[in-house]
């Protein structure tokens, strides 16, 4: 009786995970495809910051379906410090640094914070290659593979550089950098893999950050889009990993969309050089604590989160 219920499940298990592949593909070119639509119809950044809105800064209150995951709640108890320490401290130290950082310490703060924040954007690209792959039954990423995947921080931070001092020498320098890094990164992609399919893939994890040196943009236009498709990538993974219900998944799509607006709300209209700086520290502090949090639920070397994940990504 086992035999025939296997033979039944094996197409619909591989029907899911090439779904999965182009989902995986289709949230990683989301910043081309906000950047091309602005520039094709040369419209202010209003389209960006609805999808910032709507997909980025939402995002991080979806580490809250991890926490609710009655498969995690175990591994949450057991490590209570990770989960819950540690996080509540980073949000309440974040809202204290802003609030007492003078002026030009504020400033470093912000540009530190994106920096720190582009290198998590790629940890999680390399975490939707490696996915992806596996969803083809295909290896996982290789040494080389991953190394180049994290060298694209460079192409993102220098994006980031370039965009909050636009126009200046820094401006410039960085962009040479940028598009010498995404020359190198794209022979890097030649050079690990002979498989079309493979480096197609990862050529759309190396070229997430090339917008930033290719179009002109603006520092808000560069985080909307990012956070935009940051948060899309993440929405896939928590929606496979948690399995919600319809109606669990209506409630928690409404949260997300008042609580989105009020944070967007409050980071666009708050001074992050006046009173009201430690609110800006407060919602970075959120986004810093979802960091932590999540590499954390993400940590497949731990035995038990590697089997959680199993059960929910059997496709792979």
């Amino acid at each position: 009786m086992t035999a025939p219920v296997e033979l039944s499940l094996a197409p619909a298990r591989r029907r899911e995970g090439v779904g999965f592949d182009w989902q995986v593909v289709g949230v990683t070119v989301l910043p081309w495809v906000l950047f091309l639509t602005t520039w094709v119809l040369d419209v202010k950044p209003l389209p960006l910051a609805f999808a910032g809105a709507m997909l980025g800064t939402p995002h991080i209150l979806a580490t809250v379906g991890l926490y609710l995951e009655p498969g995690l709640r175990g591994v949450v108890r057991a490590n209570r410090v990770a989960f819950w320490v540690v996080p509540l401290a980073v949000i309440a130290g974040s809202a204290l640094a802003f609030a007492v950082s003078p002026r030009g310490l504020v400033y470093a703060l912000l540009i530190g914070f994106v920096l720190w924040q582009t290198h998590h954007f790629t940890k999680q690209n390399f975490g939707l290659f490696t996915f992806w792959a596996r969803s083809r039954g295909l290896p996982g990423a290789s040494p080389a593979e991953r190394k180049l995947i994290q060298a694209t921080s460079v192409i993102g931070m220098a994006g980031i550089l370039r965009v909050v001092d636009e126009g200046s020498w820094l401006d410039a320098a960085m962009r040479g950098v940028g598009l010498a890094a995404i020359v190198a990164c794209g022979v890097g992609v030649l050079a690990c893999t002979d498989d079309p399919r493979r480096r197609a893939a990862l050529l759309v994890a190396v070229a997430f950050y090339a917008p930033l040196h290719i179009f002109d943009v603006g520092f808000l236009s560069a985080a909307f889009a990012y956070q935009a498709a940051h948060g899309a990538q993440y929405y896939l993974m928590v929606g496979k990993a948690t399995r919600p219900t319809r109606r669990s998944l209506l409630a928690f799509l409404v949260f997300l969309v008042v609580a989105g607006l009020v944070l967007f709300t409050l980071v666009r209209t708050v001074d992050p050089y006046g009173s009201s700086a430690w609110a800006l520290g407060l919602v970075k502090g959120l986004v810093a604590a979802h960091f932590i949090a999540d590499s954390r639920f993400w940590r497949l070397r731990d035995k038990d989160i590697r089997t959680f994940m199993k059960s929910r990504f059997d496709f792979l």
